[in-house]
């Protein structure tokens, strides 16, 4: 047992809601750290298009050092179970929550999933991950060899599905000698349990899933300091609009094709935000205009896996406006 157990251990069986608090406080890290290696993968893109021999070298250390502490939060968190001190009773089946896909599960505890009628208990997010893929493998042999190769279950740098393992970060699947990548927060598994379903033509509302009601965050009182980062609805413009785009990101909110087309249109922005560029661009060349002014802010956002730049062209007028779009998407 290393260190950091150890210190657990004893805390979970001294101090439970302390210990509880730290296994909540380093899944809201690890969120936090998918962000961040997303950036750097943005940056390191941005520094071979310009050639950038020492920022793309610089870059790539960063993505390492994150990386392993990724792996040893993930480690970590595999170790931990919430003290049974800290938790209520259990509900009895008939009387728990049913969560689907569509869901946003950050900060949230899986304790069990069901597929066709079947119940399978878990602990967290990745073994759900590694119990579906064996599963689903004893109903469909060939289920794990047909999504190698297939573009929607590739990553930017690796394949969620391959013949070879990644240290650290990829499970073999029972009775195969394919690999699954699972160091992934909940979102991104869950959003991977959603295209393997739809690959397969399974019916993304049979399947079920169930949390430890006592780890949701509404019944956790969060950091003051985080409360206050939130721009008010009458703060400055662009800081709102920023605020408001993170928010749909963290969601993981999909734009239909139309939409992206019709946010890259300068004509569309301007009738509809009241704006003078595009209200977003994916190349990143476009983010300077002639002058080397800055039209669009330098943090991409990723929608659909895929980065877009939103414009830093706003003005009050335009308040309004964008609020009416923003209650538009969230309703759709």
């Amino acid at each position: 047992m290393g260190k950091i157990e150890e210190v657990y251990a004893y805390l979970n069986e001294n101090e439970p809601e302390i210990a509880s608090n730290i296994c909540y406080a380093s899944e809201m890290l690890l969120s936090e750290l998918d962000r961040a290696l997303e950036v750097l993968k943005t940056r390191r893109k941005q520094a071979v298009e310009n050639d950038d021999d020492k920022e793309y070298e610089k870059l790539t250390r960063y993505r390492d050092i994150l990386g392993v502490y990724k792996e040893n939060i993930n480690t970590y968190l595999d170790y931990v179970n919430l003290p049974e001190t800290s938790k209520t009773t259990a509900p009895s089946p008939d009387r728990e929550i049913i969560h689907h896909l569509s869901e946003d599960f950050t900060y949230k505890k899986i304790t069990a999933f069901v597929f066709r009628g079947k119940r399978y208990e878990v602990t967290s997010w990745k073994e759900a991950l590694i119990t579906f893929c064996n599963e689903l493998t004893k109903i469909n042999r060939n289920f794990p060899f047909a999504l190698i190769g297939n573009p929607q279950f590739r990553g930017k740098e690796f394949e969620y599905f391959s013949y070879t393992p990644i240290a650290e970060r990829s499970e073999k699947i029972q009775g195969t000698n394919v690999y699954v990548y699972t160091l992934m927060s909940s979102n991104y598994i869950t959003k991977l349990l959603k295209n393997i379903l739809s690959f397969l033509g399974e019916s993304l509302n049979e399947f079920h899933i169930y949390l430890d009601e006592t780890y949701l965050p509404q019944k956790r009182e969060m950091p003051k300091r985080t409360e206050k980062a939130k721009v008010p609805p009458n703060g400055k413009i662009g800081k709102y609009v920023q605020q408001c785009m993170r928010e749909l990101e963290k969601e993981q909110h999909v734009f239909s094709e139309n939409q992206i087309q019709l946010l890259s249109d300068a004509e569309y922005s301007k009738l509809i935000f009241g704006i003078y560029h595009p209200f977003w661009t994916d190349d990143v060349k476009k983010i300077q205009d002639k002058n080397n002014r800055f039209r669009y802010w330098k943090e991409p956002f990723l929608f659909n896996n895929k980065y877009y730049y939103i414009t830093n062209d706003w003005y009050e007028k335009s308040r309004e406006k964008f609020d009416a779009w923003l209650e538009i998407i969230k309703n759709q």
